[in-house]
């Protein structure tokens, strides 16, 4: 039986969704750390009608935005607001198209501490992870996953030689961008895309944390 599925980058479309939100935020995430992610996540729109796109994180007190190269296109006005305020300007400041990573320079400061990663490696399939993300453009909306494959490989030429995370459960247009958190709040890597049928499957590929690491060290 020949079998054909459809890779969707989880930028923003209108569509309807149920998403599937724990209640268990705590039993998870301790609040202090919970609190610090949350103060870091912003929405990123590309356009004069504000349409939400993405999601990025806030790395330094200076600005500096991580997030998903392909939320945006070259001579889009790009925007970014936190949570329940006006959006503003916000310009590329560096890329790697390989891995579909982009920095973003902003006026928007937030306490900060320095950003610690888990490896891919000492991950373990069905282990729970979380994300704060915009996803259909609902900002700060927590999201549990489940781990369910760590290397796999070969579903996009783009990522072909890339071993992506494949998460269950937070990957839906509008979180692009988002890192993906284990229960200390250690990144274990940055949501790119969804994979199946359906654009909102929630079937999420992340891309580890070395490489976002990689990236920043340029």
């Amino acid at each position: 039986m020949n079998k054909c599925f459809i890779l969707f980058l989880t930028s923003y479309s209108l569509a309807y969704c149920n998403i599937n939100q724990d209640s268990s935020f705590h039993s998870l995430v301790e609040g202090s750390i919970k609190n610090d992610i949350e103060s870091r996540i912003v929405t990123i729109y590309k356009d004069s009608n504000q349409r939400p796109n993405g999601t990025g994180f806030i790395l330094d007190q200076s600005g500096t935005i991580l997030t998903a190269l392909h939320v945006f296109f070259p001579g889009d006005k790009i925007q970014v607001a936190m949570e329940q305020e006006n959006p503003s300007a916000a310009t590329l400041k560096k890329s790697e198209p390989l891995f579909d990573l982009g920095l973003l320079s902003s006026a928007l400061s937030a306490p900060t501490r320095a950003l610690e990663y888990r490896e891919r490696v000492d991950l373990s399939v069905g282990e729970r992870v979380w994300t704060i993300a915009s996803p259909y453009g609902l900002q700060s909306s927590y999201m549990e996953g489940i781990v369910s494959h760590l290397d796999r490989r070969g579903i996009s030429n783009r990522f072909s030689n890339v071993p992506l995370i494949q998460i269950q459960g937070i990957s839906y247009p509008g979180a692009s961008g988002a890192l993906v958190f284990d229960r200390k709040g250690r990144a274990i890597g940055m949501i790119m895309a969804t994979f199946g049928f359906d654009s909102g499957n929630g079937i999420g590929l992340v891309l580890p944390g070395a490489y976002i690491q990689v990236f920043l060290k340029k």
